[in-house]
């Protein structure tokens, strides 16, 4: 065992994420395998923020061109998202009902833009989509009533095991319009508009305790809401420029429906709010 702890091995990190990604998403230990299992994810996002920053120095060099912001535009974008989805009463038993809580959601994404601008002296509009292939996503242990002495996640009696909820972002898009004002090669704006995405809830049991299995399974839908924030504009030369917005989402209230077997159903609603902060590059036409 130590001699092979020690020998250098041939094999390097794209076995070993090959590995990770193959192991079960454990809900309980979700700390040993949702790090390994998101690896390959988190190499492309830094990798596409690599190439991204490493053009600005190029770019910067070419002469700059603030005089217009009119005209049609498509680039890349990374963002970071951070808030809640807010879950309503469980509804499994009359006698055991699972009380309002939140899930802290949290993480990245990556996508496309593209839009029109016009401008009019100092002032500036314009309509934009974006997607994003979005990870943001959070869990949290659901009581019916909980109590102290916890024993792998059961009360001291075994009375009373938590569900596991895992609540997702999977992707988001946003139709925004914004106005705003140029300053030669610099431009702020406010936006808002549409949002719509696809969100995911898991349910599962660490030790198998309400259900007959233990699993019970997920629910995944397509929810639309509405988006506002703020943004400002760079201009590098006069066809590339730095994006950067800061917006709050909120894609509404949907309700959840999880299935062990077919006698043994747990429902929940979830509202799911969050803050996202992106960087983009984009080409001006």
């Amino acid at each position: 065992m130590e001699s092979r702890c020690c020998a250098a091995s041939p094999r390097s990190g794209l076995e070993l994420t090959h590995q990770a990604e193959s192991a079960p998403f454990d809900f309980y230990n979700r700390q040993i395998y949702f790090p390994m299992k998101t690896t390959k994810t988190h190499i492309r996002e830094w990798i596409a923020l690599s190439v991204l920053l490493s053009s600005i120095p190029a770019l910067a060099a070419q002469p700059p061109d603030g005089s217009g912001w009119s005209g049609p535009y498509a680039g890349v974008r990374l963002a970071e998202g951070w808030g809640e989805a807010h879950l309503g009463t469980g509804h499994y038993d009359p006698a055991f009902p699972f009380a309002p809580t939140s899930v802290h959601l949290r993480g990245a994404g990556a996508g496309v833009s593209m839009g029109y601008d016009w401008q009019r002296e100092n002032l500036i509009y314009g309509l934009g989509v974006d997607v994003l292939d979005t990870r943001i996503d959070g869990i949290r242990s659901l009581y019916t009533n909980p109590l102290p002495g916890l024993v792998d996640g059961c009360d001291s009696a075994r009375a009373n095991c938590p569900m596991h909820l895992r609540q997702r972002v999977k992707n988001l898009a946003t139709l925004r319009l914004k106005i705003g004002q140029a300053y030669d090669r610099f431009a702020v704006y406010g936006t808002a508009g549409m949002a719509a995405g696809e969100v995911r809830g898991d349910l599962h049991e660490a030790i198998q305790y309400w259900g007959p299995t233990g699993n019970w399974g997920s629910d995944q839908h397509l929810v639309t809401g509405w988006t506002a924030g703020a943004g400002m504009l760079y201009a590098l030369t006069d066809k590339m420029q730095l994006q950067a917005d800061y917006l709050y989402v909120d894609l509404g209230k949907k309700d959840y429906r999880f299935t062990d077997t077919p006698a043994f159903v747990y429902e929940q609603d979830a509202a799911i709010r969050f803050s996202l902060l992106s960087l983009g590059l984009n080409y001006r036409f």
